[in-house]
C-alpha cells in the first residue's frame, strides 16, 4: 500500500495543530470527545507537542464533564462518550481502567435499555448506537472485570439485538418493510450488518443475529438491484455506502456472492456520480467512502479518486468536529496512509 504522506495531509495537521479551544458540546459526533480521538489517532501517528496539548485540553473539558452530561445517545450523549473511551484504551491510545471511568455510564445506559425502549434502530440516536458502545465495552481488556460487569454487558446485548430485529423485522411498522425509509436509516443499514457480524462472533444471541443479518442483507440486495439511478449525489452516496458494506460483511464471513455482487453496485454507483455538483460535506463522504474502498481492495484508482474529490474541498470552512468535518476526513488520509495503525473500517463508518 501507498503510504507517502501528501500535502493535503500537511494542511489537515497545521489546523489542528493551532491552539484548541473546547466547546460546550462533549459529545462524539460534533463536540469534544470527538476530536479527542482524532487529536489521539494523529498523535499516534504523526506525533507533536502541538497535538498533544490539543489532546490532553479536550479530554480534560470532557473528563470534567462526564458526570453532568444528561444526553445518553451515540451522537451527543454517554454512549457515544463511552465508546469513544473504550474504543482509545483498547487500542493503547489511553491509559485508564475503563470499568472504573465508565462504570457510571454504563449504569445509566443499562437502566435506560432495559426500562424505556427506544423510538428508532438509528446509530445517532437509538437502539444500535446503545448496541455498538455495549459490543466494545464487553470487549474491554481491564484487569479483573467484574462477573457482574460482564453480565450486565451481555444482557444489554441481548435486549439490544432482539429490538433492533423487532423494529426492523417484526414489530408494528418494521423498517425493512416499510415505504418511508429516511435516509438516516437506509445508511444506518449498513451498521447494523457490521455490528451484527460483530455480535455474531462474540456467540451472543445467535440464531436472531443471524437471522437479522441474512434479512438486513437480502434488503440491502434487493435495494441496489431496484436503484439502478440515482436522484440526488447524496442518494448515490448512501447507496454506495450500502455497496461497500456487502463486500466488507462478504469478506468478514467469506462468503464471495456477496463480496462479488458488492463490487458490482460499486463500479455501478461510482459510474454514476457526477463530483463536480458535490458540497463540501458530500466531498468528506466520498472521500471517506474512496479510503474504505482502497483499504479493501488496494486499488490506487480510491486514493485517485479521493485526491480528485478533495481538491475542491476548503479546509478552512470545515466544521472542526468529527462526523461530516476535519476530524472524519483526517481519518480518511490516516487510515490510507497508516493502514495498520488502527482497525480504520470501525471508525470510518461512524
Amino acid at each position: 500500500m501507498e503510504t507517502v504522506k501528501t500535502d493535503f495531509v500537511d494542511a489537515i495537521l497545521e489546523l489542528l495543530e493551532r491552539e484548541v479551544k473546547p466547546i460546550a458540546d462533549y459529545g462524539l459526533y460534533k463536540g469534544n470527545m470527538g476530536m479527542v480521538l482524532v487529536y489521539h489517532l494523529v498523535q499516534k501517528c504523526y506525533p507533536s507537542t502541538h497535538i498533544e496539548k490539543n489532546a490532553e485540553i479536550l479530554l480534560d473539558s470532557v473528563a470534567e464533564q462526564l458526570t453532568e452530561i444528561r444526553g445518553i445517545n451515540y451522537a451527543s450523549g454517554r454512549a457515544g462518550i463511552g465508546w469513544a473511551i473504550e474504543w482509545m484504551a483498547q487500542h493503547q491510545l489511553l491509559e485508564v481502567n475503563t470499568d472504573d471511568l465508565l462504570q457510571g455510564i454504563d449504569d445509566v445506559i443499562y437502566r435506560e435499555v432495559i426500562y424505556a425502549e427506544d423510538k428508532s434502530f438509528t446509530l445517532a440516536n437509538g437502539s444500535l448506537g446503545k448496541l455498538v458502545f455495549f459490543l466494545k465495552r464487553y470487549k474491554s481488556v481491564n484487569f479483573q472485570t467484574h462477573r457482574l460487569r460482564n453480565i450486565c454487558h451481555q444482557e444489554c446485548l441481548v435486549f439490544l439485538t432482539d429490538e433492533i430485529k423487532m423494529k426492523l423485522l417484526d414489530g408494528k411498522n418494521p423498517r425493512l418493510k416499510a415505504t418511508d425509509l429516511s435516509q438516516e436509516e437506509l445508511s444506518d443499514l449498513a451498521m447494523v450488518v457490521i455490528t451484527m457480524t460483530k455480535v455474531q462472533t462474540a456467540c451472543i444471541n445467535l440464531n436472531l443475529v443471524d437471522n437479522c443479518i441474512e434479512e438486513t442483507m437480502a434488503f440491502i440486495l434487493q435495494l441496489l438491484k431496484e436503484r439502478t439511478t440515482c436522484s440526488t449525489l447524496a442518494e448515490s452516496i448512501c447507496l454506495l455506502k450500502l455497496a461497500y458494506t456487502v463486500v466488507y460483511t462478504g469478506q468478514q464471513q467469506h462468503f464471495s456472492h456477496w463480496r462479488n455482487l458488492g463490487a458490482t453496485y460499486v463500479q455501478q454507483l461510482l459510474a454514476q456520480i457526477d463530483e463536480e455538483k458535490a458540497t463540501n460535506t458530500e466531498r468528506v463522504q466520498l472521500a471517506l467512502l474512496y479510503s474504505l474502498l482502497y483499504i479493501n481492495t488496494e486499488d490506487v484508482i480510491y486514493l485517485h479518486k479521493r485526491a480528485a474529490i478533495v481538491e475542491g474541498i476548503m479546509l478552512e470552512e470545515l466544521p472542526f468536529e468529527l462526523k461530516n468535518g476535519l476530524g472524519i476526513l483526517t481519518i480518511a488520509f490516516l487510515a490510507t496512509e497508516h493502514p495498520h495503525a488502527a482497525p480504520w473500517e470501525e471508525l470510518l463508518l461512524i
